[in-house]
């Protein structure tokens, strides 16, 4: 397995997934904040609550193929 290039296209996939959360919040008017966490303090509709929570999830997950993908450098 090379590692190394998943490891570079799960950090573009970070920063695809910023790119996608910089977006929304321009399209709905909203304070990007620190976080996406951090927006969940903003007064929001149900879409952009649904919005924030769905990225919440997909960027955890994305945390936890980060921690996959570390496991196996180390394992080289």
């Amino acid at each position: 397995m090379d590692v190394s290039k998943l490891n570079d296209l799960h950090s573009s996939f970070f920063r695809e997934m910023q790119e996608v959360l910089d977006k929304f919040c321009d399209l709905e008017g909203l304070d990007k904040g620190e976080s996406a966490s951090d927006m969940l303090n903003q007064e929001l509709t149900d879409y952009q609550l649904e919005f924030i929570n769905a990225f919440i999830q997909a960027w955890d997950g994305m945390e936890e193929i980060g921690r996959f993908i570390w496991k196996q450098e180390r394992q080289l």
